[in-house]
């Protein structure tokens, strides 16, 4: 995903061009909410990306990937905990769940952890749940708010993320502790720093 998280755009302007049916006026003619998911699919008669030529068009259908993929996100980290429930990589013949999530996704053993977290911390925020479901907060938003959003909280911070970019998100999270809201006063001190050394092969050696 880019540094700038799509929410942005999934609150821009709705173009009165007929030229994108099934994305778009979907929408109109059922009277659903726009960045709602949709409850049609492009036809066959669709353009290919490659040679689309309404602008219109692939910006609607690009928002709408976004908000089919925060709700693939959402889905993923609630399957991942029902595989590890139901200790479904040793059923399968591997040998945990590091290795299942990444022969058969892909992710890396940290991607692993921090969808499994989500999925736990998103059965106590059910406002930051809807949001990544409905495509209104993408999933790294959502990754960071739950790290200090509570029941008390998540609605603060869900309608002031929708205007951040992520790494916003992550400057202000860092600042914060479990409970603290948008409004709190941020404490620099709570910031946690990576430091990265590269050194040569002899350097790493041992003596």
């Amino acid at each position: 995903m880019l540094s700038i998280c799509m929410n942005a755009l999934l609150h821009a302007p709705v173009y009165p061009i007929n030229s994108c049916a099934g994305l778009l006026f979907v929408r109109e003619e059922t009277s659903q909410p726009y960045g709602a998911p949709a409850t049609a699919t492009t036809t066959a008669d669709d353009e290919a990306p490659e040679t689309v030529t309404d602008w219109v068009c692939v910006h609607e259908t690009v928002l709408q990937l976004g908000i089919e993929r925060a709700s693939r996100e959402r889905d993923l980290c609630r399957w991942l905990l029902a595989a590890a429930r139901l200790a479904v990589p040793q059923r399968a013949g591997y040998a945990d769940l590091h290795e299942y999530a990444h022969r058969a996704l892909g992710l890396k053993p940290r991607q692993t952890e921090e969808r499994l977290r989500v999925g736990r911390a998103l059965t106590e925020l059910p406002v930051l749940d809807d949001a990544l479901r409905r495509g209104e907060l993408c999933f790294s938003a959502v990754r960071e708010l739950s790290r200090i959003a509570t029941a008390e909280t998540e609605q603060h911070w869900g309608d002031w993320a929708k205007d951040q970019t992520v790494r916003q998100i992550e400057k202000a999270v860092a600042m914060r502790q479990p409970g603290d809201g948008p409004k709190d006063r941020p404490d620099p001190s709570l910031v946690k720093h990576r430091l990265r050394f590269e050194v040569r092969a002899e350097t790493l050696a041992p003596r």
